[in-house]
């Protein structure tokens, strides 16, 4: 859905919010439904096992048998360089995982621990793991956005 074409108003309706915010009731509803406002943890992988990950598909198995081939046909050089581009592929693919799971990490480590919010028309302080849809935040300066957000009000933004 298109939440930044939408209506203030609209959005209200579509998550059954006000600019007072949820009620509890309902948030742990929601919290339930929608399951907690976090970065999915995943298993971490060694150096090795990324590296060897490289090798499972398809068109690499094929590349190998190709260079197989080729050897089996008296095409030496044909066949070192097919498995040097095999080996060049596997460590830019490493390089860029590798990389990918480390800005993983260091954006859970940027992820905001609490979060100030409206329910029921009062300001209170949860975990921002609770936030649910419908959620009215208040963000002040230097605060760290805990989630996907629509700006209702702003003020020099």
């Amino acid at each position: 859905m298109n939440w930044h074409l939408l209506e203030a108003d609209e959005i209200s309706k579509k998550l059954h919010t006000t600019s007072n915010g949820l009620d509890e009731n309902t948030a742990k509803k929601i919290l339930i439904d929608s399951g907690e406002n976090s970065i999915g943890v995943i298993k971490k992988k060694s150096v090795l096992q990324l590296f060897l990950l490289q090798f499972k598909d398809f068109m690499i198995l094929i590349l190998f048998v190709a260079a197989i081939v080729s050897g089996v046909l008296g095409e030496l050089t044909d066949s070192i360089i097919i498995l040097v581009i095999i080996f060049v592929n596997a460590i830019v693919g490493f390089v860029q995982e590798y990389r990918a799971s480390k800005a993983m990490e260091a954006l859970k480590k940027m992820a905001a621990s609490s979060s100030r919010i409206l329910r029921n028309g009062k300001t209170v302080e949860i975990p921002s793991e609770q936030l649910v849809p419908g959620d009215v935040v208040s963000l002040e300066a230097g605060n760290i956005i805990p989630a996907d957000v629509r700006f209702f009000v702003t003020n020099k933004l």
